[in-house]
C-alpha cells in the first residue's frame, strides 16, 4: 500500500505541517510585543531541540524493523504529543526492533 521510500518524505511532510502550525500569527489588536527581550530565546532553543529530538525519533522508528502500524502509532504519538511522545518512545520502545549498525 505505502512505499517504504515514501516514508521518510511523509515524515518530514509531518514535520514541516506541524511547525507550519505553531507558528504564531500576529493579534491585530494589540501592536506589538513591546520589548522582545525580557522574554529571552529559552523557549525558543527548548523549542528548537524538541523538534530535532522529534526528527530524530521519526527517522528512527521509521528504520526500525517494527510493522508498519506500530511504526505509525509511534509517529502520530510523537506528532500529537512531541514532549511526551520522545519520553515515551525512548524509555519504552523495545532494542530488538532496531536495525544493527553496518559494520565495514
Amino acid at each position: 500500500m505505502f512505499s517504504t521510500r515514501l516514508l521518510p518524505a511523509f515524515a518530514f511532510q509531518l514535520c514541516l505541517a506541524g511547525l507550519a502550525a505553531a507558528a504564531p500569527i500576529a493579534d491585530p489588536v494589540v501592536g506589538g510585543s513591546g520589548n522582545a527581550w525580557k522574554y529571552g530565546v529559552t523557549g525558543g532553543i527548548f523549542g528548537l531541540t524538541v523538534m530535532i529530538l522529534d526528527v530524530i525519533v521519526f527517522f528512527e522508528v521509521l528504520r526500525s524493523t517494527r510493522p508498519w502500524r506500530r511504526k505509525a502509532l509511534w509517529c502520530l504519538f510523537v506528532f500529537f504529543f512531541p514532549i511526551i511522545g520522545v519520553l515515551l518512545y525512548w524509555f519504552l520502545s523495545s532494542k530488538e526492533h532496531k536495525r544493527p549498525a553496518v559494520s565495514r
